[in-house]
């Protein structure tokens, strides 16, 4: 049957959500042969794999044996076999449905034609007229990449089928650069210089980089007390006690910790501390050696209740305790717990 051949693309492709379909076509076929049928990437067999329905205009739909899925895709394509089995002979009947039909196989073969260059790669029409782009021969381009030369022709340059490397970082443009997807291989240890960590692994990259945990940085710990915010604790929070050397000057360190404790084997100074910082307090715990009366004198940082120097209890072994607490890098307020036994 021959019917008008609308001006329309011989290709349409579907989602496979509809299942077995139908899946409809709207150009005109002759037969059901005029078309082919692929589900993803496999051409389909009629009859075995689908049905065909071709409507009163020519039209048409194509029913599947098996279901496909919203991830299938189907795609109906036009291929009526390019082929003349007809032949008109002088002084023969020349009907007018024999012509008809003779004419829409033309337009269909044209149209066919037409849909398969649109797939192709082709130049823009507004391209002058002596660009060429006919392929360099097979054995040319074996194991190249397609490229353009600098009249817009198609040539065959030096690759392999490998994905094109990025070359040389420091040759490249950065504005020229631009990585959105997939994997980077083939480098490893780049340089800090380089943007890079300097090592292979997470646990390296941070030696290099001077954030090691457990020795350069603290292992995260919810837990953790810090130095600028109001804690409750929930278990027992001490300092150490730095024990100073007995000579004739005892200077603490108070940078080394809040409490300290000494045993005097002799009349002895207590200097000024070193590294004050206002805020800090502790204890320092005096104890008389074996044979006691021994004398403690104190730095000028040091400030006692009166204005007035403390006497230690002189018996031996006896122990005092002296309490302070720094006020400024210059100042210390302190108070001496006598005799505690």
């Amino acid at each position: 049957m021959a019917y008008p051949i609308s001006d329309v693309s011989r290709r349409v492709v579907y989602s496979g959500s509809a299942g077995v379909g139908p899946y409809s076509f709207t150009f005109e076929i002759l037969t059901q042969t005029d078309i082919a049928v692929y589900k993803n990437t496999t051409l389909l067999t009629l009859t075995t794999n689908y049905t065909v329905t071709i409507n009163a205009n020519g039209t048409g739909s194509i029913t599947l044996v098996s279901a496909a899925t919203g991830a299938d895709s189907i795609t109906i394509v036009g291929d009526r076999g390019i082929q003349r089995t007809t032949d008109f002979v002088t002084g023969g009947d020349l009907f007018a449905n024999t012509l008809n039909q003779e004419l829409d196989a033309l337009t269909i073969y044209s149209q066919q034609v037409d849909e398969k260059a649109e797939r192709g790669l082709k130049a823009p029409v507004t391209d002058p007229t002596d660009i060429s782009m006919t392929l360099p021969s097979k054995t040319s381009r074996a194991n190249k990449y397609l490229g353009f030369d600098a009249n817009g022709n198609p040539v065959a340059t030096a690759g392999t089928s490998a994905p094109p490397s990025l070359g040389t970082m420091s040759s490249q443009n950065a504005d020229a650069v631009a990585i959105t997807g997939g994997v980077i291989t083939g480098i490893t240890d780049l340089a800090i210089a380089d943007g890079g960590t300097g090592a292979s692994t997470a646990a390296n990259a941070r030696i290099s980089l001077g954030v090691a945990i457990g020795t350069d940085v603290q292992a995260y710990d919810a837990a953790t007390a810090k130095t600028n915010v109001a804690q409750a604790f929930t278990a027992a929070q001490r300092g150490s006690v730095s024990v100073l050397t007995d000579a004739s000057t005892i200077t603490p360190d108070f940078a080394v910790a809040n409490n300290f404790s000494v045993t005097l084997g002799g009349n002895r100074t207590l200097a000024n501390p070193t590294n004050l910082t206002a805020g800090q307090s502790g204890v320092i715990v005096i104890t008389q050696d074996g044979t006691g009366s021994r004398t403690l004198a104190y730095g000028g940082y040091f400030k006692f209740p009166g204005g007035t120097a403390p006497t230690l209890t002189t018996t031996a072994s006896a122990v005092d305790v002296l309490a302070y607490y720094v006020e400024s890098a210059t100042r210390i307020t302190a108070r001496l717990i006598t005799d505690v036994k």
